[in-house]
Parts: C-alpha cells; structure tokens; sequence
C-alpha cells in the first residue's frame, strides 16, 4: 500500500512539474495556459499524449521532437522530476503529522497546501531565473489555498504569532499575520539585495509567511539574504552562481522548513 500511494504520490507531483513548465514559459508572455496544447516551438506540432509523460517522455524521445528532431531542453523532465520528488517529501513529512494523532484528512490537506506554496515559489523562482517579469497573478491561486488552509487547520503553525485565540479565526489570523511580516520582510530584503535582483521577494515571503507563519518567515528572511549576499561574494570566482537568485533560495529553505516541521511540531509541543 506504502509503495501504491508513493507511485500516486510522484505521478501527481510530475503532472504538477509538466504544468509549471507551461506556466513558467507562458503566464510571463501573456499566453493561454490552456490553449493551444503543448506543442513542439519550431515545427508547432502538438505533443502525442503518449510522448507527453512527465519524465519519461523526453527519454522516449531521446530529447527531440518526434517530427522535426529539434532537441528538447532538458529542464523540461528536470522540473517534473523535482517536482514529484517534492511530493513526495511533503506528504511523508506531513504524514507524521498524521502519525503523531492528526487525521488523515488533515494529513492530505497540508501536504495538498505545502505541495501548492512550493510549486509556486518554484514557479517564480523559474521565471526569474529566465530574466522574465514576474506576473502578480502568479501567486492568487497560493493566497485562496493558504487562507483557506488556514482556517481549516489551526495547528498549521509550530509556534503561532497571534496568541488567545483558537479555531478557525485563530488560523486565519495567524496565516494573515505571517502573510503581512513576509511583505514587510520582502520589501526590506529587496532593496538589500537590490531592487533588481529581488522583485519576487515580497510577493514569494509574503505567500510564505501565509503558509509557514511569522515565526518561520522571519527565519527564511534573514537567511535568504544571507544565501544571496554569500553567493555575490563568490560570484567572482563562479560567475555561473550569477543566475542564481533570491527566490530560487527562498524556494529551498521552504522546502527544507516544510520538511522539518513535524519534529518542531513535537517540540514546541503543539496541542
């Protein structure tokens, strides 16, 4: 059963990974990402559904288009496969949770929840990375999913900013609160990194600070811009490290804190 459910698990992650590679390429430009299908850049062939299986279609096809040979990028399966990787943590993380006396319910939704804030901030760190402007827009379906989220799962949070207050409100507030540290926060380390290079840190701290809470912004904050003035240091001697940006470390720590938190759950001794 262990192994069915995480087969399903990376299956659903690298569908997920095969639908923000058509966000990334798309949103930025103002294109549909719904129509036309996907299709080959050069020869505007649409993509045999046999050849569209995340992963293992670029290797079926050798990395080329099975019509005109143009070569295919190999981020394409690269993105698919860290995002079913990354599915499959989540869920397993949050799964404890589900161990330690939460229901499988609950257990379903975080990991529902944590898999939409980093797919999003993958997605932004992306763009970014391909030097396009980051639509605002990008973040609207994380925000309806972390407020409700927050509201249904109080206990979200390893050690709550907003105290005295229980249930859903008490979620919602605390969601609300990490939501307004994270903007303060991302405005403050844009312009400590420089306006330029931190576009997406506002909007990306301001959506995670609505998932993780004020207590892991603040945390993420600070060591983001410690990542990012680290990396300008050595830029010199690995100029590849340029292309490197805040969002994609912001992107990492997320991750890494989502995957922490069962055991900080246990002890700050969450009710």
């Amino acid at each position: 059963m262990a192994l069915v459910l995480a087969v399903w698990l990376l299956a659903v992650g690298g569908a997920v990974g095969s639908f923000l590679n058509v966000v990334v390429y798309r949103l930025p430009r103002g294109m549909s990402l719904v129509t036309p299908g996907s299709h080959c850049p050069l020869c505007k062939h649409p993509i045999r559904w046999y050849d569209n299986v995340p992963v293992f279609g670029w290797f079926l096809l050798r990395g080329r288009c099975r019509d005109c040979r143009t070569s295919i990028s190999f981020r394409y399966p690269l993105i698919e496969a860290v995002t079913a990787v990354l599915f499959l943590t989540v869920a397993a993380a949050d799964g404890r949770a589900a161990a330690a006396g939460e229901s499988l319910g609950t257990m379903a939704g975080l990991a529902a929840s944590h898999g939409t804030l980093l797919a999003t901030l993958l997605a932004a760190a992306l763009i970014r990375y391909d030097g396009q402007p980051l639509p605002p827009r990008l973040f609207v379906p994380a925000i309806v999913v972390g407020l409700l989220a927050a509201a249904a799962w109080p206990d979200l949070y390893p050690r709550p900013f907003v105290r005295g207050l229980a249930g859903p409100m008490g979620g919602w507030m605390e969601g609300v609160a990490g939501a307004v540290a994270g903007l303060l926060l991302g405005h403050a380390a844009r312009w400590s990194v420089g306006p330029r290079e931190g576009r997406e840190l506002p909007h990306g701290l301001g959506v995670a600070g609505l998932f993780l809470g004020g207590q892991a912004i603040l945390a993420l904050g600070l060591l983001v811009v410690a990542i990012h003035a680290t990396i300008q240091a050595l830029k010199t001697w690995r100029p590849a490290l340029q292309r490197t940006s805040p969002g994609l470390w912001l992107f990492v720590l997320a991750w890494a804190w989502i995957l922490a938190w069962p055991p900080l759950a246990e002890r700050f001794q969450m009710p």
